[in-house]
């Protein structure tokens, strides 16, 4: 028993049920009893005591100012695409390094932005050490309604689609007239 994982998390409020349910080498936690401490949505914290004893804190980056100054097992950045780089440079890299912990980002992309995209999903397709990445789409889940995948297909343009329902990074940088079919020829003027 002791305390568990600092978790930043946009959505606070049930993320860390969901965590500690999709921890398959934690069995301790993964079956455990939960009993809700404090719940503080609103300003982004909430605190769960585990039936052996640690305790589960969720908190929002929204708030970074309370990210500091706790020694972290394990992070789970929920919807981490969205985690703005400073707030990982300035106030969560270092939670982890004291008791060599670990991060999960279990995220859709969000474009090729300056964070997830160059510091883990780059060093994974590299096959660097320590670092790993997992890809799928929406259609990969047998649970998920196969009307609603073919509805957002017909809805979305072909970018957004591969990002929200492929899991894919894309970049949308430059592509103002993507769909230009009949653009004359760009003229550059010195």
């Amino acid at each position: 028993p002791g305390p568990m994982p600092v978790l930043p998390a946009d959505h606070t409020r049930s993320l860390g049920i969901r965590v500690a349910a999709s921890l398959p080498d934690l069995p301790s936690l993964r079956y455990a009893r939960t009993s809700l401490l404090g719940d503080n949505a609103m300003n982004g914290n909430m605190r769960i005591r585990m039936e052996n004893g640690s305790d589960l804190t969720c908190k929002s980056w929204f708030r970074p100012d309370q990210l500091l100054g706790e020694e972290v097992d394990l992070m789970v950045l929920s919807e981490g695409s969205k985690c703005p780089r400073k707030v990982w440079m300035r106030y969560l890299r270092a939670r982890l390094g004291s008791r060599m912990g670990r991060l999960v980002i279990p995220t859709t992309p969000s474009g090729i932005d300056d964070f997830l995209y160059p510091l883990f999903y780059l060093p994974a397709m590299r096959g660097e050490a320590d670092y790993w990445c997992g890809q799928y789409a929406t259609a990969d889940n047998p649970h998920h309604d196969r009307a609603d995948i073919a509805s957002a297909k017909l809805e979305m343009d072909d970018d957004e689609f591969l990002e929200q329902y492929g899991g894919e990074f894309v970049n949308f940088a430059g592509k103002v007239f993507k769909d230009c079919t009949d653009c004359p020829e760009m003229v550059v003027i010195p």
